[in-house]
Parts: C-alpha cells; sequence; structure tokens
C-alpha cells in the first residue's frame, strides 16, 4: 500500500463528510451488499442501480475498503464491481457438489464463448449439465433437479449464475454470468478436467476455498 493508514484514514473522512444523507444511506448499503455478495452485476436488474451509485461514489467506497483491507474490483467492459482481498479474505465456501457445478459452468463459459463470439448470456440446458455431471463419474446416481438445487441457489446467490428459481420445477435453462471468469481464472480446459477428476474418488461434502479474484 503506498498511502499510510492515517492518510486514507484522513482521505475517507473527508470523502464521507461531504455526502448528503441520502448518499450517505445509498454508501451504506451498496457496501453491505459487495461485502455479502462480493459482485455487483450491472447488467442485470437488480445490480444496475447499485452499479451506478458505485460509479458515482467510486473514490469513497475505494477508500473505506482499502481501510479494511480490501480493494474495489471494477470491469467497465461487463459492468462489474468486486471485491478482492491481497490476505485470502472474501473467499467463497463452497461444498463440494458447489464446486464441481462451478468448474462445470465455468467449462461451459469458456466452449460456448468460443462458438458464439460473444462472452455475454451465455446459456446452458439443464439436460446440458446433467449429462456433464454424469460423464464426469464423481457420483454414481444420475444427478436430477431436486438433488441440485440446493447447490444451484447457492450459485445463484452469489451471482454466478442466474435461472428461474421460483419455478424451478420448469425450469431448463441456466444464464452464466462472467462473474465466473473470477470465481475460476483458467481458460485451459484441461486444467478444469483435472479439477473435476480429483474429485472422483472424493468422499463426503467437506467445504474448501473458492477465489473469488486475484
Amino acid at each position: 500500500m503506498n498511502k499510510s493508514f492515517e492518510t486514507v484514514c484522513s482521505d475517507f473522512y473527508e470523502q464521507y463528510k461531504l455526502l448528503n444523507e441520502s448518499d450517505k444511506e445509498l454508501f451504506s448499503r451498496v457496501c453491505n451488499k459487495l461485502l455479502t455478495n462480493n459482485f455487483i452485476y450491472g447488467q442485470i436488474k437488480e445490480d444496475k442501480d447499485d452499479y451506478y451509485a458505485i460509479l458515482r461514489l467510486k473514490e469513497e467506497i475505494k477508500s473505506y475498503f482499502y481501510l479494511i483491507n480490501y480493494t474495489l474490483g471494477e470491469d467497465s467492459g461487463f459492468k462489474l464491481f468486486f471485491l478482492r482481498s491481497a490476505e485470502g479474505a472474501g473467499r467463497i465456501r463452497l461444498k463440494k457438489m458447489e464446486s464441481i457445478l462451478v468448474l462445470l459452468f465455468r467449462k461451459f463459459y469458456y466452449v460456448r464463448s468460443k462458438e458464439t463470439g460473444s462472452s455475454v448470456k451465455i446459456l446452458v440446458t439443464f439436460d446440458e449439465l446433467i449429462d456433464e455431471i454424469n460423464r464426469t463419474k464423481i457420483y454414481k446416481e444420475r444427478m436430477n433437479k431436486v438433488l441440485l438445487k440446493s447447490a444451484l441457489l447457492v450459485l445463484r446467490r452469489y451471482k454466478l449464475i442466474d435461472f428461474n428459481a421460483v419455478n424451478y420445477a420448469n425450469t431448463d435453462t441456466f444464464e452464466i454470468f462472467p462473474t465466473i471468469l473470477y470465481v475460476v481464472k483458467t481458460e485451459d480446459v484441461k486444467i478444469i478436467e483435472d479439477k473435476l477428476a480429483s474429485y472422483t474418488n472424493a468422499e463426503g461434502e467437506d467445504e474448501e476455498d473458492e477465489t473469488d479474484e486475484d
């Protein structure tokens, strides 16, 4: 860090005291949202206003997170804001099934973006996902919607994918968000396949770390 802690504190104080009450409430809400979800994705309805709020209050928000050892990351191409920490905080804790699904969605994202020439609106069907899970041979029983529901809802909450959670029984398509690029950074499908293979003989549902950012 180039600035001293005292300098950052002073800078933040000067920035924050100039905000009106409405902006202070907005500042508090979007900071809490970042800490809870890690990602603010401006291309979805629920995050659009918050994305532009962060753009407007970016210097104040950057200073605040600097004080608690986070960096505010930004990808303007995808309209993304996210948090990262050099000390390993802010990692998503995923169970085995959730980690496997993240790897599979990252693989789908890579393949589909190459096929379409686009890295937005990447879709995969439920049947395709089931086939990929079964192809790994990690699980003896064939996967179905009931067995996958809780894990998929976790990934949806972290804004890695989206689907119709209200009418889950009739869900047949998932959208994979570009946030997946910041969770599984490799574009080497072989590395993803090797990681999936490492789960083949793994037992139980132990939790493990998945890194959100560099």
